[in-house]
């Protein structure tokens, strides 16, 4: 477990902590508030890195077990955490009902996504047994965040105030942005580029899409995906190929500085948060399980009751999801949701690589 602790990256996040105005203050406020237009360039790598891997020719390769077990687990997960959080919420910490369902939604959108590390861990000593169940489950990881990312850029859409604006018009403009921004690097990438052209031209593109979409307050996560998706399916094979390169190449680095800054930002937001942790992972526990056993059931020849619990691993893109919130929505509740997932990320990791041998061992 503390081995898959420095495969997530969480080592960064305790840096950053260490850094921050929590003990050293060396990134104070002020610091901190001229280095967000990188966390908004994080927030568009992560969605823009993501959304190339969803080329509809791949993916027609994709059984469509696989496809509906990864989707209807993550959607099942997004119910079981936001019904009983909103609830939480709204009637025992009297939070307002707006506030208290972004924060909920937010949590259970973070909550759906499942890490690859932990399954990157224990795939190396996999039985011959175990091989096709612990396929299935990394392909899961592959999948099942785009119901956060969604979910997450809907709450952005529809629930985030944006003035007088009709609220399903942001749909759109998200849509919309996405799909220009797409165009626009196909356009770009038609010729053929150097790496470091390349390297140009996808960081204006993110940058450019990172920064109108916090400043229209909505994710940089959808919209990126979408400009990923468009990227992969009609861009040339040698400009998809060169794109794939560079974000790739961009990624750990990108990842580290986000991480880092996180860390420097966490502030623990409410005393109860022990409590609100230990509820999360419960609650959590219980939507992958519930929607593991109901997808398998459902999608399988033969239903596999603990899918769920090989699923549990939790990593970057919840953390992309929880700071997206608090970049676009600040509120009384940011600070505790941001802690929630932080703290249950770190205790998840410690304890998913046993929960998958332990699904793996109980392969017939």
């Amino acid at each position: 477990g503390v081995e898959n602790l420095f495969l997530t990256g969480a080592e960064y996040v305790l840096v950053g902590l260490l850094l921050g105005g929590a003990v050293f203050n060396l990134l104070d406020g002020s610091t901190l508030r001229g280095l967000y237009p990188f966390m908004g360039l994080g927030l568009s790598w992560i969605g823009i890195l993501f959304g190339v891997q969803w080329e509809f020719r791949r993916l027609a390769r994709i059984p469509i077990s696989v496809l509906g077990i990864a989707l209807l687990q993550a959607l099942v997960t997004v119910v079981v955490v936001g019904v009983p959080f909103y609830l939480l919420f709204q009637q025992v910490f009297a939070y307002p009902g707006e506030v208290a369902f972004i924060g909920a939604l937010t949590l259970a959108a973070a909550a759906s996504d499942t890490a690859q590390s932990g399954l990157a861990l224990v795939a190396r000593n996999v039985s011959p047994a175990g091989r096709p169940l612990m396929q299935l489950l990394q392909n899961i990881s592959h999948l099942d965040g785009l119901v956060g990312v969604i979910a997450f850029g809907l709450i952005s859409c529809l629930a985030i105030p944006h003035g007088d604006i009709a609220a399903p018009f942001w749909i759109g403009i998200s849509a919309g942005l996405g799909l220009v921004v797409g165009l626009f690097v196909v356009a770009l990438t038609a010729y053929r580029l150097e790496d470091e052209e390349m390297l140009l031209v996808v960081l204006g593109a993110v940058i450019f899409s990172g920064g109108l979409a916090l400043y229209l307050n909505l994710s940089p996560l959808l919209v990126n995906l979408i400009a990923g998706t468009v990227v992969a399916n009609l861009a040339r094979r040698r400009a998809q190929a060169g794109i794939r390169k560079v974000l790739l190449e961009g990624e750990r680095s990108i990842y580290i500085l986000f991480l880092i800054l996180v860390g420097a930002g966490w502030h623990i937001g409410s005393i109860w948060i022990g409590g609100l942790v230990l509820f999360y992972l419960v609650v959590r526990t219980l939507g992958k399980m519930l929607g593991g056993f109901l997808s398998s059931r459902l999608f399988l020849p033969q239903s596999v009751p603990g899918l769920g619990l090989g699923l549990l691993s939790h990593g970057g893109m919840a953390v992309a999801i929880v700071v997206n919130l608090h970049q676009i929505h600040r509120s009384e509740l940011t600070d505790v949701v941001i802690s929630v997932v932080l703290l249950g990320m770190l205790f998840s990791e410690l304890f998913s690589p046993t929960l998958v041998r332990r699904t793996l061992e109980g392969t017939p």
